[in-house]
């Protein structure tokens, strides 16, 4: 078949896109680029379930928390939620192999256990002023 483009050799393109070999590893590459691609951002649902930490207001929350009046027994149930996100970010791994990539996650779940021990420690502490409150009233 003839070559398109300008001159007797024609494009760069014209002379690569004619080349069986070429295309097929082109293709395979694709694929193989597209599938890690899939694979990532099936990893990064793994810590959907924590985006919470970051998009909430805590304060907010607290006070969402309070308006309900909850009980004590509540109020420990709570703070036991955020101590066992802590338990569970700390059981994540550092790094996961994607095909080629080595994804390193060590430094996401050192932030994701200190943000559940800032929502942890904000609602102990609201919880300590309101008890102080309440003894001293």
């Amino acid at each position: 078949p003839p070559v398109q483009g300008t001159g007797s050799q024609g494009t760069f393109y014209d002379r690569i896109a004619q080349d069986r070999e070429i295309l097929k590893v082109v293709l395979l590459l694709t694929g193989s680029i597209q599938s890690a691609k899939n694979m990532c951002n099936g990893y990064l649902t793994t810590f959907k379930e924590y985006e919470w930490t970051w998009k909430e207001n805590i304060e907010k929350k607290y006070q969402e928390f309070k308006s309900t009046d909850p009980s004590l027994d509540e109020t420990e149930s709570k703070l036991k939620e955020f101590v066992a996100m802590e338990s569970k970010v700390e059981q994540l791994t550092g790094q996961h192999q994607i095909s080629a990539l080595m994804l390193k996650t060590g430094s996401l779940a050192q932030d994701l256990k200190g943000l559940a021990e800032k929502w942890k420690s904000c609602f102990a502490k609201e919880l300590h002023k309101e008890a102080f409150n309440k003894l001293e009233a």
